[in-house]
């Protein structure tokens, strides 16, 4: 009966780790949705934007977004599994929330991420949210990573304190 015990005890553990891969523990996770929860829940919104990625960071100025309140977006990846956007950010001191979907990673380039990964528990589908943080006003790159031509709902928040 022992083992059986420390079995389920190890399985708990090891399901409740690789939820909060980011390190979050259960009680932190719970906070942090509830102090984001407006921001959380409207990431969960059906109405997305279609906007074209490119593929190269190169190319990544034919389109701007002005984060300026909440943008949800739908996004198309192409065969290389990646894409690049251009964020206008008009203050200084911007911070950020991205919601996207669990097997998605994304990062904007010369900004601090101070929340990657975490659980949103709001939503379903944008089950995903990392929170960044942008010193200075203008243009940054946000890179998106998933599989092989993937059709994405993403969602850019700007945090208004």
């Amino acid at each position: 009966m022992k083992v059986n015990t420390y079995f389920i005890a190890t399985l708990l553990f090891l399901t409740s780790y690789a939820a909060h891969s980011n390190g979050e523990s259960e009680e932190q996770l719970q906070q942090r949705n509830q102090h984001f929860s407006q921001h959380y829940q409207s990431v969960c919104s059906e109405n997305y934007k279609f906007i074209n990625l490119t593929s190269s960071i190169d190319d990544h100025v034919q389109e701007e977004l002005l984060i300026n309140g909440v943008h949800n977006v739908n996004v198309k990846l192409g065969s290389e599994g990646h894409g690049y956007l251009q964020l206008a950010i008009p203050e200084w001191g911007t911070k950020l929330i991205v919601g996207h979907p669990v097997d998605t990673s994304v990062s904007i380039l010369g900004a601090g991420m101070y929340v990657a990964k975490s659980k949103n528990i709001f939503c379903d589908e944008l089950n995903m949210v990392s929170h960044f943080e942008i010193h200075e006003w203008g243009s940054y790159t946000l890179k998106v990573v998933a599989k092989k031509d993937s059709d994405l709902n993403i969602s850019i928040i700007k945090i208004v304190d």
